[in-house]
């Protein structure tokens, strides 16, 4: 069986389990009408770096089946969802573009949430995880149907002008990140001057230092032919006196 890595590598991004599910199959159930376009990669990056502060829901905190009623209800709900998007009435409120991205959201959060429903009973199963697991799916996407693992909630409120707050809130995500980017980038920049200069104040040291020694040196050099000088200077005088002495 042949894996399209383009795919599989994308579906990485998103979910790991996922993409496990598409290399065993090699079939895609997932993506439908949306495209892996280097835009669409480039803000999968972006959503794996936005970390959502996550305030877990009191439910996660009550008995086993009380939770699994609740992971159940937020499968309900993104099936109502789902067929809402296939209604004219409801998939013309938002872009060609955004409706593929959306659906391929709830494809992917309906097979996961299915598959976390089938581990409940296993001995390792946490709750958080598996609702932090969907959370990463797309942090923006999960805070802005908050309500989806509420039973009674009306999923219809949740079009209403769903693209315009996807996009903004995105664009607030992806500046901060930009600005922490950037102070990253600044204080780098910063320690890379502050090691340069150290480097530069550390050669001239050196120089100045090898300078003080080169000067040093001519100089014990020049009082060293002195010192030679008046050597031979005395010498030569004790050997005239001597001669002088001795014709005497």
């Amino acid at each position: 069986m042949n894996t399209n890595f383009e795919i599989y590598n994308y579906l990485n991004l998103v979910n790991r389990r996922v993409a496990k599910a598409f290399r065993n199959t090699g079939r895609c159930p997932f993506i439908g009408n949306f495209r892996i376009t280097d835009e669409a990669i480039k803000q999968r990056l972006y959503l794996n770096q936005m970390q959502s502060k996550i305030t877990y829901p009191q439910f996660l905190f009550e008995n086993n089946r009380n939770v699994k009623k609740r992971f159940k209800a937020s499968v309900k709900q993104v099936k109502q969802l789902q067929a809402m998007l296939k209604k004219p009435e409801f998939a013309n409120t938002m872009s060609d573009k955004f409706r593929a991205k959306f659906t391929f959201y709830l494809n992917i959060r309906l097979f996961v949430t299915k598959a976390i429903l089938k581990e409940f009973k296993r001995y390792y199963f946490n709750e958080c995880d598996a609702y932090e697991e969907i959370c990463a799916i797309d942090t923006i996407f999960f805070s802005l149907l908050d309500g989806t693992f509420e039973p009674d909630f009306d999923v219809r409120l949740y079009v209403d002008g769903l693209e315009e707050k996807y996009n903004i809130f995105y664009q607030e995500h992806v500046n901060r990140l930009e600005e922490k980017v950037s102070e990253k980038t600044k204080k780098k920049r910063a320690s890379q001057n502050k090691l340069q200069q150290q480097a530069i104040n550390l050669n001239e040291k050196v120089k100045k230092d090898e300078a003080k020694k080169i000067k040093m040196g001519i100089q014990a050099e020049i009082k060293k032919g002195k010192v030679n000088k008046n050597k031979e200077i005395r010498s030569f005088k004790q050997e005239k006196e001597h001669r002088e002495y001795g014709k005497k």
